[in-house]
């Protein structure tokens, strides 16, 4: 949803005039970092494009950073077509499995969260 390629504010002001109308106010959205390490300017703009078709709608999105499910090796570009009957059958976790065990990617220090 986040790529350049695959972005596509039609679709989601669709979707969120569906959610709307069935009366939702509120939405948990995913963010992946792999759009970002691509073109943080680019993937900030789409993210505010999303939010002000969401607030067209009434809906506040919760956005989420991090997520650990499914498919552990993310790639970007083109994803695999969603398998029938399988629930999030092509969902990727961010950060990957290969960030998350390369203390070289770890991008703040415990001792800074300790100072907060």
């Amino acid at each position: 949803m986040w790529q350049a390629d695959t972005f596509d504010p039609s679709r989601i002001n669709l979707e969120l005039t569906w959610a709307e109308d069935l009366g939702m106010n509120t939405m948990r959205v995913f963010l992946h970092d792999l759009p970002w390490q691509q073109d943080a300017g680019a993937f900030e703009r789409r993210i505010s494009r999303f939010l002000a078709i969401a607030d067209k709608h009434k809906i506040r999105p919760i956005l989420v950073l991090l997520d650990s499910c499914w498919d552990p090796f993310p790639q970007p570009g083109l994803q695999p077509a969603p398998r029938p009957g399988v629930h999030n059958s092509h969902w990727v976790q961010s950060p990957g499995a290969k960030e998350l065990m390369d203390p070289s990617c770890t991008r703040v220090s415990w001792s800074t969260y300790k100072t907060w």
